[in-house]
């Protein structure tokens, strides 16, 4: 009896994530999330540049070297949009890869309201 209780489980788990992977739902990958995750912390890290460049700044403006300082300052003005933009896709590609994968799997709020807030979770 006991293996017939076993077995029907362990058929109902599969059955489950066969119903999940073809019923258009995407089960959660540790191997992506990782990447995502990784991904993410790479290019925010990528603000050190940013903080060496004002550091440099600093001390140009510091030396009045006006030649640094306008140098420095068309560099800032042009590394930051990429920053942002490199940062706001890897920040972008990680909510959808974890925080949307999950409520597709499992979102115990899914539809509640509360005082007129809908709490469900959208792609970015």
């Amino acid at each position: 009896m006991v293996l017939i209780i076993y077995y029907w489980k362990v058929s109902l788990l599969d059955e489950q994530r066969k119903r999940h992977k073809l019923g258009g739902h995407k089960v959660m990958d540790y191997n992506k999330t990782w990447e995502v995750m990784n991904n993410l912390e790479t290019s925010f890290n990528r603000i050190t540049v940013l903080r060496d460049m004002i550091e440099d700044l600093v001390e140009a403006v510091n030396n009045d070297n006006k030649n640094d300082v306008i140098d420095i300052t068309h560099a800032l003005n042009a590394y930051m949009p990429v920053y942002t933009s490199q940062y706001e896709k890897a920040s972008r590609r990680a909510w959808n890869n974890t925080v949307i994968k999950a409520a597709e799997e499992d979102v115990p709020y899914r539809g509640v309201k509360y005082d007129g807030v809908d709490l469900e979770l959208e792609t970015l």
